[in-house]
């Protein structure tokens, strides 16, 4: 662990990975249950259940993938490999649930977010760590979280921006 001050481009390069995975998954958390509650048809209280069900499992999910990614012992580092991992599994489960197959229901929507909040879990939270062991001071490790929480932050704004920006969307909705 270092005490000195992380030069700017590994701060960048830490806290990278935060933005596209902010502006992927943000549209699923925001616009997922109204989707499958009005467009795909299975009614808000089915969708409520079932994302609550999936709430459950990542409850489960937290502290097993913690113990793993903190026992992990690789080559790759044992942070960066479940960051690598998990980044597929978020791509593909947010890809399923926003173009779902025809005729699609509880079922589809309950494994596909049991693989997204899965792979956000094996990411974020080695990520998280890998962030506190990159420095032994405070005010240091403060400054890595801040890059890695504004590259979350750009990420939101990005998503929330592009597609006004790109004449997308309804402004009467």
């Amino acid at each position: 662990m270092r005490d000195q001050p992380l030069a700017i481009w590994r701060l960048i390069a830490y806290g990278a990975p935060a933005l596209p995975l902010a502006a992927l998954t943000l549209p699923a958390y925001v616009y997922l249950p109204r989707f499958y509650a009005q467009d795909v048809g299975l009614g808000l209280a089915v969708v409520g259940l079932v994302l609550l069900f999936a709430r459950i499992w990542d409850v489960l999910t937290d502290p097993l993938i913690g113990v793993l990614s903190d026992r992990t012992p690789v080559r790759l580092g044992r942070r960066r490999t479940w960051v690598l991992v998990g980044t597929p599994l978020v791509m593909v489960a947010v890809w399923y649930l926003l173009v779902p197959a025809p005729g699609a229901g509880w079922p589809y929507l309950l494994g596909w977010s049991l693989v997204l909040y899965l792979g956000w879990t094996m990411v974020i939270l080695p990520l998280t760590a890998w962030g506190a062991e990159l420095s032994g001071n405070y005010h240091e490790r403060t400054r890595i979280a801040g890059f890695r929480e504004g590259a979350v932050l750009l990420g939101t704004l990005v998503v929330l921006a592009l597609p006004p920006l790109l004449g997308l969307g309804d402004a009467d909705e």
